[in-house]
């Protein structure tokens, strides 16, 4: 069961990702300076479920991927376990990377830096003001209008087409 519910937790979060790249004016500022086709593959464990992002037309988009796609960049949980804690919220990403349960692959680290500071503000806007600050999410934290207001728009946007060409 814990296998099927990382994948509809990766799931949700990567459409989360891709959505709010293309509401927040934040998170688009955040990832301008990646370069586009940029492909970004997020692994839960070494036969956990696997999805993959690659930024097209200056936003995110998750793309089908198939064994011979190669990743610029690579957040490979070291087990299950290790993203399920993250997954539900009991670990942060960055504990999670200061501990050795999270390895980040790629030759440059901006784009890693940028998708972490990418999970950080989508933990900012959703999350209780005191679980994003004891998950490490850097203050200041948007007010409660501003995050009420982008989570709105980042799911809406989630529930619908992430195709840039769709939309």
């Amino acid at each position: 069961m814990k296998p099927f519910l990382v994948a509809a937790l990766l799931m949700l979060t990567v459409r989360l990702l891709a959505a709010a790249s293309r509401v927040d004016p934040r998170t688009r500022e955040d990832l301008a300076d990646l370069p586009d086709g940029l492909v970004l593959r997020i692994e839960a464990g070494p036969d956990g479920p696997t999805l993959t992002l690659a930024k097209e037309d200056g936003v995110l988009t998750p793309v089908a991927e198939a064994a011979s796609t190669l990743a610029d960049l690579r957040i490979a949980y070291q087990s299950l376990d290790d993203a399920w804690k993250a997954f539900t919220l009991r670990q942060s990403v960055l504990r999670a990377a200061a501990d050795g349960r999270l390895d980040i692959l790629g030759s440059d680290a901006m784009p890693a830096v940028e998708l972490v500071r990418h999970v950080l503000r989508l933990q900012a806007i959703f999350l209780p003001r005191s679980q994003a600050l004891r998950l490490g999410v850097p203050r200041p934290l948007p007010g409660l209008a501003e995050r009420m207001a982008l989570a709105g728009r980042i799911l809406l946007r989630a529930a619908g087409p992430l195709n840039p060409r769709s939309s």
